[in-house]
Parts: C-alpha cells; structure tokens; sequence
C-alpha cells in the first residue's frame, strides 16, 4: 500500500513539474517590479554612462576625469536613492491597500 500511494505521489509531482516547465515562463529574481518606471530607467542610464566614461579613461584618480567620476558617484547615489524611494512607496502603497481591504 506504502509503494502505491509513493508511486501515485511521483507521478503527480512529475506531471506538476512538467507542467510548470512548459507553461509557466522562467524569469530572473526581480525581473517584475511592479514600482519599476521611466525615471528610473533614465537615472540608472545616466549613472551607468557616467561610469562609463570614467572607465574609457582608465579609471584616472585625479585631474579633469577624476571630477567625472564624482559626477558618476552622484549619479549613482541619486539613482539608488530613487530606486529606494520607488520600494518604499511602493511598499507603503500595497500595505495600505492591505489594511483598507480588511
């Protein structure tokens, strides 16, 4: 009887994941941010040029290139900044429609 119900609960879960291998699509941790919006994907481009830049330039620590890299930290920490700020309210927004609904 053991063997039965084993057997019976393998094949379930192998048609489960089968199942989820063929219909359900695959994506990578945080692909969907629902508070993900135009801004800032500007403000990561912006950030991501900037440390571009500084690296075409062999990544300098002094002089006219080395002010470009503080530009690039700037732009980094505004773009990090926001994207906290979008998580947050975000978070904020889903809470609050939680605790309205009960």
């Amino acid at each position: 009887m053991q063997q039965a119900v084993e057997s019976l609960l393998d094949s379930i879960t192998n048609s489960l994941v089968l199942s989820a291998d063929k219909f359900v699509p695959r994506v990578k941790a945080g692909f969907l941010k629902s508070w993900w919006n135009d801004t800032l994907s500007e403000l990561k481009c912006m950030s991501i040029d900037a440390h571009n830049v500084w690296k075409s330039c062999t990544q300098p620590c002094s002089g006219e290139t080395f002010m470009q890299m503080i530009e690039m930290k700037q732009a980094k920490v505004v773009y990090k900044n926001a994207i906290r700020a979008h998580q947050r309210d975000n978070d904020l927004h889903i809470s609050n429609d939680l605790y309205m609904s009960v």
